[in-house]
């Protein structure tokens, strides 16, 4: 088994009550072996959120960087650090994430968005890869484990 699920609720704006569900300890860190020693951005406004997702990435051996609450910061990190792939919610405050995705394609460090409004798909989403929110921590780690193959592929 995947062993004990807990779940984990966030406030989130629009006040809808939003949740992600935590794998607790190492059951699956195997599964996901190709993230492990990635560096990683993590660039998320919500607090609990943003807790969840460096805790099991680090569980499972991945260098986060950040995490980046405001758009200031992620461009700071994107722009500077070392990146094997970035994790971006596209809504942080009353900015966007667009202009962090557009450095790492300039960079080619693959990325994928996470949203709440995945039925409301902005143009610069473009072909970039998405999680609408909720999400499982399993989801989380396969799309991971997706954008990373990219770089992988012999070219």
């Amino acid at each position: 088994m995947h062993g004990p699920l807990t779940r984990k609720s966030s406030r989130m704006s629009l006040d809808r009550e939003y949740a992600v569900d935590m794998l607790q300890g190492n059951a699956q860190t195997q599964e996901f072996g190709q993230v492990t020693g990635k560096r990683v951005l993590i660039v998320e406004d919500e607090v609990l959120i943003t807790t969840l997702i460096v805790d099991v990435l680090e569980d499972r051996g991945v260098i986060v960087v950040g995490p980046a609450a405001t758009l200031g910061h992620a461009l700071e990190l994107a722009r500077n650090e070392p990146l094997d792939a970035a994790v971006l919610d596209v809504n942080l405050g009353t900015d966007t994430s667009f202009p962090v995705a557009r450095l790492l394609r300039e960079r080619q460090i693959p990325f994928f968005y996470t949203t709440a409004f995945a039925n409301k798909v902005h143009p610069d989403i473009g072909d970039a890869a998405f999680l609408a929110k909720p999400y499982g921590i399993r989801q989380l780690l396969h799309t991971l484990e997706s954008v990373l193959s990219i770089n992988d592929k012999p070219g």
